[in-house]
């Protein structure tokens, strides 16, 4: 297993289902990220991170939020969006001409109700390609009880242009659902920083 290299991974495909909110918590570790020990109490381990707010709204938003501060990405409350993502410090656009460095994680387009999507900034989570990530993922699902959302990692084709045969995409996927009672975060790392694939129809997944 490889960790994200978004040279390759360049979107997240997010079809949402009346979910109103999900919280993305970005866990920088050198360790196993364990919510048992230490924990919050809402599923989330104890130290520094990272969190990302993903708001489903019924209408679109119209002003321009490129370059703009802030922990939120707002997405469409039914229906599908992306969320393109870069790799901090080394992508165009990504680096640090618009103040980022190769260790951040910035939004830099909040709006993903708008036909080009969200946009957003993240380290490297294995730069010694050695198959350990350096900070885990963690999500829950917020807002009234019933809500679902289903969240793809794919890769786009040449061009960097989703939306044709050429995307490469996850066979799993991160499904949240909102059930009644505490919403608790979970460790989805393995749905968002990596792609799985059969590669040879053996019926074993491989993740890079």
């Amino acid at each position: 297993m490889m960790g994200i290299n978004t040279s390759r991974i360049r979107n997240l495909l997010i079809p949402v289902g009346g979910i109103a909110a999900l919280t993305l918590g970005l866990m920088m570790t050198g360790g196993t990220a364990s919510a048992t020990h230490g924990g919050t109490g809402n599923g989330a381990p104890n130290g520094g991170h990272y969190t990302l707010n993903i708001i489903g709204v019924a209408n679109p938003k119209t002003a321009d939020m490129k370059d703009t501060s802030g922990h939120t990405i707002f997405v469409p409350l039914n229906g599908k969006t992306v969320i393109w993502l870069c790799e901090a410090g080394v992508d165009a656009n990504c680096d640090e001409t618009v103040g980022v460095s190769d260790t951040d994680f910035k939004v830099l387009d909040r709006n993903g109700t708008d036909a080009d999507g969200a946009l957003f900034v993240l380290p490297n989570s294995d730069p010694d390609g050695d198959g350990a990530t350096v900070y885990f993922v963690f999500a829950r699902a917020l807002g009234t009880p019933g809500g679902k959302s289903i969240t793809t990692t794919c890769a786009a084709g040449p061009g960097g242009v989703f939306g044709t045969d050429d995307d490469t995409c996850s066979v799993i996927s991160m499904v949240l659902e909102r059930d009644a009672g505490r919403s608790k975060f979970e460790n989805v790392s393995k749905y968002l920083l990596y792609i799985y694939a059969d590669l040879d129809g053996d019926g074993d997944l491989a993740g890079c």
